[in-house]
């Protein structure tokens, strides 16, 4: 079938309008509903069974709706239809139900409209269509074979109708017979057909006739209890129904009414004529489709007539895939400050495949740190246990339990705490080759967790130890530090090995030991001259000799500093003067060992 959507010409007014109406309503306060009408019908056919038979006046029909909910969609959200003016939508209410016996929602029959309202099952299903059917009667004659039929956007749809709705053609009837049909107010109407040569004995007496209808159904109301009679045959093809009064004359009546059934007598009835009761019942809230009524008449106490009903009040169906759910949770302190560098598995109890969560890594969909989410899903019960635990706090040993269903999409299982472990320290010693503590050293120490690197600097930043050349961090969390030389003592070579170190249960205080540094290699240094200001004789590796405080200079490589034009005797009378001295205190020298022997 092709259904042609088509828009109102009025929808263009509307488009005018609708702006103006906006303002009405904001001048007024009101506020607009939070449920909202959606596009859902995507197809439509009448008796889908036999959508060639034809149709004719007061016939029962069936309507069978096909529908797609938008993604959108919220609980509370409704669809319609307005019915062609040919027929009459049969009072009624009926549930939308999945296959797992899930309520979609639920649908109204009017006389001109049947309106759809979604429960919360479109929220926990995604992709969620269905079919409804539900009863009409036709009420019109017409050879319009196509009908049309408009939802609450003002998009029609049409539906092709063969033949249109025919007459009503009555018959005359050969047997008495008794009928039901449900109306379009959502009654049960009972038709008792009787043919007079049923309702009078062959010897002219009056039949009793005792109705008995069943048990579930709601006692009749005598005022909308009708007998009436046809003369002949012509009279009932035309219609032409006479309405018997109640009473104790010939072609009168009298009836009696209890729980459940009723007593008639015809007074002297008309072998030739037809006569009719007709009487109606309400149907029991909630009755369910495929409910079966049963009636039965006896003709003086002899079964005469029996007539069952199916009740069909309309029915609907639906399902959709279920939409996936996530668990989230905080990683904190004890006091609830958020702590960074957690993990954990995630595990189906259906036996699915453990999921792995890294804080801020992998398959962790929340980015600030201590926050974790998982998301995608599936309905089940997951068990969350934590595999790693922040660094300088203690593992917790409990698992939590989360089920994600259509009632529970977003589990949040709040902060889960780690009480914090017992703080470590680290201490060395700073020497040089022959053991000697050696002052002024500066550090760094990284933790392999992450983080700032700690500055350590000798009786200083971060150093426990006041003691020169032995240094010590405390207040360490538990982690693998790596320890780097950054200065090293004055007149030293800075190493550049490194030092790991544990800090964890087993290894709270942890003592590095010595850490050598060699000197700066002696390659020419400064020589102090004498005080007195005489020359010096410079080092023989041709270092540099300062100048003496007062008096003539020294040069490097053996060459006496000139003072000046002196003349050449006064240096040979020097020279003379120095050998003498010299002698003289090689003779001291002599007597001096002389006399110790």
């Amino acid at each position: 079938m092709n259904n042609r959507p088509h828009i109102r010409p009025w929808r263009k007014s509307l488009a005018v309008f609708t702006p103006l109406l906006a303002i009405v309503i904001a001048l007024l306060g009101i506020q607009p509903a939070s449920a909202a009408v959606v596009d859902a019908v995507t197809d439509i056919q009448i008796n889908p069974d036999r959508p060639d038979r034809p149709i004719s006046l007061y016939d029962g029909i069936e309507v069978q709706v096909k529908w797609q909910a938008p993604d959108t969609a919220a609980a509370g959200d409704s669809f319609s239809l307005d019915l062609p003016e040919m027929i009459r939508g049969r009072d009624g209410q009926f549930d939308v139900v999945s296959s797992r016996g899930d309520a979609v929602g639920t649908c109204v029959v009017q006389a001109r409209q049947i309106v759809c309202t979604f429960s919360d099952f479109i929220e926990k299903y995604e992709n969620v269509t269905g079919t409804l059917s539900f009863y009409a009667q036709a009420t019109k004659e017409t050879s319009e074979e196509r009908w049309t039929w408009t939802d609450d956007s003002g998009f029609e749809y049409e539906t092709p109708v063969a033949g249109g709705v025919g007459p009503y053609v009555p018959h005359v009837p050969t047997e008495s017979r008794k009928g039901a049909a449900t109306t379009p107010d959502g009654n049960i109407e009972w038709v008792l057909s009787l043919l007079g040569s049923d309702v009078v004995t062959p010897g002219g007496n009056d039949v009793t006739l005792v109705d008995t209808y069943d048990g579930r159904l709601p006692t009749l109301d005598p005022k909308y209890f009708t007998v009436r009679v046809a003369p002949d045959a012509d009279a009932l093809m035309a219609g032409a129904w006479d309405r018997l009064v109640e009473g104790p004359s010939a072609g009168q009546y009298d009836v009696s009414f209890a729980e459940n059934t009723f007593t008639l007598q015809f007074h002297q009835p008309d072998p030739e004529a037809f006569y009719q009761v007709v009487y109606y019942t309400d149907i029991p809230p909630a009755t369910e489709n495929g409910t079966v009524f049963v009636n039965t008449v006896t003709a003086d106490g002899v079964d005469m007539l029996s007539k069952e009903i199916e009740y069909q009040g309309g029915s609907g169906q639906g399902d959709g895939d279920q939409r996936n759910g996530s668990v989230s949770w905080g990683k904190t302190d004890a006091v609830g400050n958020a702590l960074a560098g957690s993990e954990w598995t995630l595990t189906s109890s259906d036996g699915g495949a453990e999921i792995v969560v890294v804080d801020n890594g992998e398959n962790d969909a929340d980015p600030a740190d201590g926050a974790l989410t998982v998301t995608g899903l599936g309905w089940d019960t997951y068990v969350l246990a934590e595999t790693k635990a922040p660094a300088g706090y203690q593992q917790t040993d409990a698992t939590f339990s989360a089920v994600i269903d259509g009632t529970h999409l977003t589990v949040a299982l709040g902060d889960i705490a780690n009480t914090l472990l017992y703080n470590g320290s680290l201490s060395w010693g700073k020497t040089d080759d022959s053991g000697k503590t050696l002052a002024g050293s500066e550090w760094t120490l990284t933790p392999s967790a992450g983080g700032a690197a700690i500055v350590v600097v000798d009786n200083g930043e971060n150093d426990a130890d006041p003691a020169e050349g032995a240094l010590s961090v405390s207040g360490l969390a538990w982690d693998t530090y790596v320890l780097a030389e950054t200065q090293a003592p004055e007149g030293y070579v800075r190493t550049d090995e490194t030092f790991d170190a544990v800090i964890d249960g087993s290894h709270l205080d942890v003592a590095l030991g010595d850490i050598v540094n060699a000197a700066v290699p002696s390659d020419g240094g400064n020589v102090t001259p004498p005080t007195d200001g005489e020359n010096v004789t410079p080092p023989s590796d041709g270092g540099t000799v300062p100048p003496p405080a007062e008096g003539p200079s020294v040069h490097t490589g053996g060459t006496l500093a000139e003072t000046g034009p002196a003349p050449l005797w006064i240096g040979g009378a020097v020279f003379a003067a120095l050998l003498g001295l010299g002698g003289v205190a090689i003779a001291v020298r002599r007597r001096q060992v002389e006399h110790t022997e």
